[in-house]
């Protein structure tokens, strides 16, 4: 299969990377079912803990990687 590559409005030429898609795709899809079934074995609070401070790790990187820059 040829994949004709994509023209942007500056007429730069871009590809789609399908495997990178692909790899996002099916692991998209096996946290959705994987989550789907542990969540009633987690209490939520343990959830919104871990989501707390995985929102405050990413902040933390982005704030760090500012003030480094």
């Amino acid at each position: 299969m040829v994949v004709s590559p994509f023209f942007t409005p500056g007429g730069a030429i871009i590809m789609p990377d399908w495997l990178l898609g692909l790899a996002f795709g099916v692991g998209g899809a096996m946290g959705v079912y994987v989550g789907a079934r542990m969540q009633r074995f987690v209490s939520p609070k343990v959830i919104k803990l871990v989501l707390v401070l995985a929102l405050l790790w990413i902040a933390g990187q982005y704030i760090i990687g500012y003030y480094r820059s």
